[in-house]
């Protein structure tokens, strides 16, 4: 199965809000690097899903950001 990362984080608590909002809408992904942002500054947060579900992942995404900004 081939990983894409579709998003990069500076902090944990977005990228977190955002794969949880993925995997509540049934798309499997990983978050890459989140544990050594902690440890080195200016590590970004990879958040990461299989090539298949790439346009699913962006658009709820992209909706999950446009009820956030209300």
């Amino acid at each position: 199965m081939e990983l894409v990362v579709i998003k990069t984080y500076n902090n944990y608590i977005d990228a977190n809000f955002s794969m949880a909002y993925l995997k509540e809408n049934g798309v499997k992904c990983s978050l890459f690097d989140e544990n050594i942002s902690t440890i080195i500054p200016f590590t970004q947060i990879k958040l990461v899903v299989p090539k298949e579900e790439v346009d699913t992942a962006l658009l709820l995404l992209s909706s999950f950001v446009d009820r956030a900004g209300e």
